[in-house]
């Protein structure tokens, strides 16, 4: 009797999962921008670990094939979601209707190469050089960087190999920093190497897409792959020498070795800026920016505004605010129905109380954006001068100041957040 107990107990262990799990995932299909590598570890180790299952997707990643056009399949349905870069933004410029969920990488991979043997030293001795490089949109952040620099050289097709720079087929050519550097160093070859990002000129690499018809026909999906997604570049990061075992093991189509994988997890990892919290994110600022440099490169004139609709609006860092709160803070706000802010009267552009008595700057909009996530009242309680500001905080006459600069000694005085905005300076002078 025990026998035939345990033997149905297996049965239905055997049974239950395969009954509750017949018809409950969805198919999706997310089209990588190339063959497997460190490069696709979010989405591999969203995968491997369960994440898109979870979330009641059965994904299917399919790698780069002769021929395949990301953009196009991802909007005629062959795939339910992309992986592009930049060159995506341009798609959009021209009218094609997609969203981008995140980018992976904060700037582009790409970097464009030459021998140190060749005596190209400075980007002016690129001049009349020849170039083996992408067409059309691919690499803008190089193309910007030369254009700007007005140099002028010949464009060859790209090379997948450092072959060509080495029979000198070619000058230069573009690569990723994550590939080419490491295969040159394996081989002895010296390189100079020209980063866009060094001149000014930043790009996004690897940028999760959809089209709007998916967004519109399954918003839900849509959600959960940016959810699963992120939590598994989170983990791929976290377990950087777990995840190169599994790519490794599983995914190595393109016969990495250990050691190499090691090396692209190290530079992709900078190029997320994951340690900087800004893993994922899109910056509109940043986007029509890139449009620009298009609109330069190709010679045209999109209207930048086509782009306000470009980043999906579920990614952003207040999605879901009460998901992000303590208990404590959750607390907090129950009881404090409004927030009083201390604001500097006259601190232009960033916060000045105007004639007519309305908050207006640039932490004005953010602490709009900040009431209506917070579902709170903010009100304004102006000071005569920001040393005021800080001394009415301390007394408990408001409850926050909007910004102030982190230092030691602020720090002592009060509670500091994580910074959300920065404001750049830089040296302008003549090109030469």
């Amino acid at each position: 009797m025990k026998k035939r107990i345990l033997s149905l107990f297996l049965f239905l262990g055997i049974l239950f999962p395969i009954l509750l799990g017949a018809g409950a995932l969805t198919d999706v299909s997310i089209q990588l921008k190339w063959k497997y590598q460190f490069q696709f570890a979010g989405f591999i180790m969203a995968k491997e670990k369960g994440f898109y299952r979870e979330r009641g997707l059965d994904v299917t990643l399919k790698e780069v094939e002769k021929g395949t056009d990301i953009v196009r399949d991802v909007m005629e349905g062959r795939s339910d979601f992309g992986v592009s870069d930049s060159s995506l933004i341009y798609a959009a410029l021209k009218g094609k209707p997609v969203v981008a969920l995140m980018a992976v990488f904060q700037e582009s991979p790409y970097v464009l190469l030459a021998l140190k043997s060749s005596g190209i030293e400075k980007l002016q001795d690129i001049n009349g050089k020849k170039i083996a490089m992408y067409k059309g949109a691919d690499g803008i952040a190089i193309k910007t960087m030369l254009k700007a620099n007005n140099i002028v050289y010949r464009a060859f097709p790209p090379a997948f190999t450092l072959d060509k720079l080495r029979s000198g087929e070619v000058d230069l050519m573009t690569g990723y920093q994550s590939n080419e550097i490491y295969t040159a160093q394996k081989e002895g070859i010296s390189l100079r190497v020209f980063r866009p990002k060094t001149y000014g000129f930043e790009g996004y690499g690897d940028i999760l897409f959809t089209s709007k018809k998916m967004l519109k026909k399954d918003p839900k999906v849509v959600k959960e792959i940016y959810d699963a997604t992120y939590r598994g570049w989170v983990y791929a990061f976290e377990h950087i020498d777990e995840t190169i075992a599994t790519i490794y093991k599983h995914y190595n189509t393109l016969h990495k070795s250990k050691d190499a994988l090691q090396y692209e997890a190290k530079i992709l990892k900078e190029m997320s800026a994951y340690e900087k919290n800004r893993l994922g994110m899109l910056d509109l600022d940043k986007v029509k920016g890139i449009g620009v440099a298009f609109n330069l490169v190709e010679e045209e004139n999109n209207p930048l505004d086509i782009l306000d609709g470009f980043i999906y609006k579920g990614n952003g860092v207040f999605l879901n605010t009460d998901d992000k709160l303590t208990p404590e803070q959750k607390r907090y706000l129950q009881e404090k129905k409004t927030i009083r802010i201390c604001v500097d009267p006259d601190w232009m552009p960033f916060e000045k109380i105007d004639s007519n008595g309305n908050y207006v700057g640039i932490i004005a909009d953010y602490a709009r954006l900040f009431a209506s996530r917070l579902h709170r009242d903010f009100v304004v309680q102006p000071t005569r001068s920001f040393k005021e500001s800080r001394k009415m905080l301390a007394k408990g006459g408001c409850d926050i100041i909007m910004a102030d600069v982190a230092t030691p000694l602020n720090k002592r005085l009060y509670i500091t957040t994580k910074p959300y905005m920065t404001t750049p300076r830089a040296y302008a002078t003549h090109i030469d």
